[in-house]
């Protein structure tokens, strides 16, 4: 990235909006940013490493997914342990709601992402057992579709916190990169780029901080997933989850871009 895209530079102009005491404006505009920045695969650390001067931390938030009242859904909570450890959120379940915690940008990709993955395996488990129905007419088809879930949610997991692994040092990268490109109008000398790259873990040492203090007073425990009623079915899923879309594009939601041309 160059100079500031218009998109960046619309971007902190919502951020800012979003700071309105006109509580609707404020919601609207913070609404309208986090949008852009999933299309555009745009984090805070980027939009931080190109502003003149000093940023603030991003807010921390909390958001979730679900109802508290319904049942936890054990796929969806695998998709979303993955989502959480590729975007730098913490995830937990309370009933059927997925909860999140991260820096506003963060949850707001991890609540798109949650969202698409979902679908995309619900459908997939709809495809997989329609096409192959006729040669499974003695196989409970629930039991099966719920297997083939699992599977795949369990493959997704895998790939996105595998690929949170290997993009940490490219992400690093593209923060340095995008530092040293912008300009500060008022001094005309680019920002730190040590600075900049404090900003990553800046966020995550908040992020990680706030939530251990939550989890210890909230008493979180860890549950198993349990054990699948088909092994057709879980086959077939893990065989699916190896080939979903991660970034989005899946049927209903949108894809981000893949990059901003500065």
């Amino acid at each position: 990235m160059n100079a500031p895209s218009p998109i960046v530079d619309r971007i902190r102009k919502l951020l800012e909006l979003s700071k309105s005491t006109n509580e609707h404006e404020a919601a609207a505009a913070a609404a309208r940013a986090a949008d852009l920045m999933r299309k555009y695969e745009i984090d805070q650390a980027v939009l931080a490493a190109t502003a003149p001067g000093e940023t603030p931390p991003e807010e921390i938030i909390t958001d979730g997914i679900g109802n508290k009242d319904g049942k936890s859904t054990s796929w969806r909570v695998l998709i979303g342990q993955g989502v959480a450890a590729a975007t730098g959120c913490r995830q937990w379940s309370s009933g059927g709601r997925m909860e999140a915690m991260g820096t506003r940008s963060a949850v707001g990709t991890w609540n798109y992402l949650c969202q698409y993955l979902a679908r995309e395996v619900d459908r997939l488990a709809g495809d997989a057992w329609d096409d192959k129905s006729t040669e499974l007419w003695s196989t409970n088809p629930r039991s099966w579709k719920n297997a083939f879930r699992v599977g795949a949610a369990q493959v997704i997991r895998t790939r996105l916190i595998e690929q949170a692994r290997s993009q940490s040092a490219s992400k690093r990268t593209d923060v340095a990169t995008a530092a040293a490109a912008a300009i500060d109008p008022n001094t005309g000398l680019p920002p730190s780029i040590t600075q900049a790259l404090e900003i990553i873990d800046r966020d995550a040492a908040r992020v990680a901080a706030e939530y251990e203090a939550m989890a210890k007073r909230e008493r979180f425990v860890t549950r198993k997933i349990g054990q699948v009623s088909s092994a057709g079915g879980y086959a077939a899923g893990r065989n699916a989850g190896a080939t979903v879309h991660l970034t989005g594009g899946g049927r209903g939601l949108p894809a981000p871009a893949k990059a901003i041309k500065g």
